[in-house]
């Protein structure tokens, strides 16, 4: 038993003797447990305010400090998804686009923008695809190598792309002969966005893996050519949590969550476009996004109105006992959610009362109507 200041163990083991009583004694503990709580939430605030972080690497290499600051500048934007392109045009960034996709959906495919003085592009030699694809070829070189990119055809997803370092006295042919070689190692394997490949002023050119899709908050990976030839120099993460989505929001909000989602368990996730697995992913990110990124949710508008989305889910609910018992259940949660949200946003992040009623009341009416999209989102 620890010992207060000044004090003696028989003060301590009779605590009558010093004038407090053993309810004083518990109610002092209980509030330094609460003190002590409090001090907790405020660090895990100030902590999920740090983000993104540099990691992993070379964290004081020009690129990496470079890629942190677009990485900032896209977790403080309005964009939905941290993988969209970012938009270099402000004054503190004298970076620009080498290669970049076209906009943040490329399911379509030959979705890539080059610049036309730094990459050419030519066609990939038949494959066999019904959708020919091409090949993003670096002009120029550094210290002895080239970027170059692949885009392959790839289903319904869209494309996928390879990103390699080659030595600049290789031509295409020889290229195009040894790429599904061991001896020439992709730098970045058959990713489902295409890498962002950017050049700076001095004209080295560079790339940022931006993850795949369906990793919510997925870190970003850094490469640039160096001395010690073409390599990954540092990782930039969004997140130090275990466990993202709802989990990261009030239980309250968290128990509404859980319900809609059971609202999903009944629909068809077959065939090749497992459209329920995929509107899972998406609510996991919005869910996220209204936790840490709440601006990032206001241009998000979901393909079905509130008005809609309620006709949907009343006819749904006429299935069974158990459905429509469940959308009273949703229905009764909302009211307990919302003010825990708005609480929630009060608390980490220093909204007005006005402002948080606000969000919370928008974050949610998102949050239910996203769970009745049509599958062609």
């Amino acid at each position: 038993m620890a010992m207060d200041p000044g004090g003696t163990q028989a003060n301590i083991e009779k605590p009558w003797r010093t004038g407090v009583s053993p309810f004083q004694r518990i109610i002092k503990t209980v509030l330094k447990a609460l003190f002590v709580l409090l001090l907790l939430s405020r660090a895990a605030y100030a902590d999920e305010r740090t983000w993104p972080q540099l990691d992993d690497g070379d964290t004081k290499n020009g690129v990496c400090t470079t890629a942190l600051a677009i990485a900032v500048s896209m977790y403080r934007s309005d964009n939905f998804f941290l993988y969209a392109p970012p938009d270099l045009r402000s004054p503190e960034f004298v970076s620009n686009f080498a290669l970049r996709p076209e906009g943040t959906d490329v399911s379509a495919g030959d979705a890539l923008v080059a610049d036309g003085s730094i990459f050419q592009k030519i066609p990939k030699p038949p494959d066999g695809m019904p959708s020919p694809r091409s090949v993003y070829w670096q002009i120029g070189s550094q210290l002895g190598l080239r970027y170059v990119m692949i885009e392959d055809a790839f289903g319904w997803r869209g494309d996928q792309y390879t990103l390699f370092a080659i030595n600049d006295d290789m031509t295409a042919s020889q290229f195009f002969e040894r790429s599904d070689s061991p001896s020439i190692a992709p730098l970045i394997a058959q990713t489902w966005r295409p890498p962002l490949m950017l050049r700076e002023p001095s004209g080295e050119v560079w790339a940022i893996d931006v993850g795949p899709p369906y990793i919510t908050f997925g870190d970003w990976r850094v490469y640039s050519v160096g001395g010690d030839g073409a390599k990954k120099r540092c990782t930039i993460r969004f997140h130090g949590q275990a466990e993202l989505g709802p989990a990261l929001l009030p239980k309250a909000v968290q128990r509404l969550a859980q319900s809609l989602d059971r609202s999903l368990d009944d629909k068809d996730d077959g065939g090749t476009l497992h459209y329920v697995t995929g509107l899972r992913q998406y609510v996991a990110y919005l869910w996220t996004n209204i936790a840490l990124r709440p601006q990032a949710i206001v241009k998000e508008d979901p393909d079905v109105s509130r008005a809609m989305a309620e006709t949907v889910f009343g006819k749904w609910a006429e299935g069974t006992p158990h459905f429509r018992k469940l959308r009273i259940e949703i229905f009764n949660k909302f009211p307990e959610a919302q003010e825990a949200l708005a609480g929630y946003y009060k608390d980490h992040l220093a909204m007005t009362n006005e402002r948080a009623n606000g969000a919370a009341e928008q974050a949610l009416d998102i949050a239910f109507r996203s769970y009745f999209m049509t599958p062609a989102r």
